[in-house]
């Protein structure tokens, strides 16, 4: 958040965001859904991905001939 003087001296500077959550009572509330939805993303961008399923004719050593598709 800016610092008080640097407010004052633009006159188009309402109230802050924390001003209005503050206001409506909901500042904590939000601050803990931001955080949640931050921790998320964060996890899913590390997660790697899901493996395939294995191919079970592969594994069981079924060759497959395309002649007889």
């Amino acid at each position: 958040m800016l610092p008080m003087n640097a407010r004052q001296k633009n006159l188009h500077w309402g109230s802050t965001l924390d001003d209005f959550l503050d206001e409506e009572g909901i500042r904590e509330g939000a601050k803990i859904e931001a955080i949640r939805r931050v921790l998320a993303w964060q996890l899913s961008q590390e997660a790697p991905p899901p493996a395939s399923p294995p191919n079970r004719a592969a594994s069981a050593g079924v060759v497959r001939n395309p002649e007889n598709r």
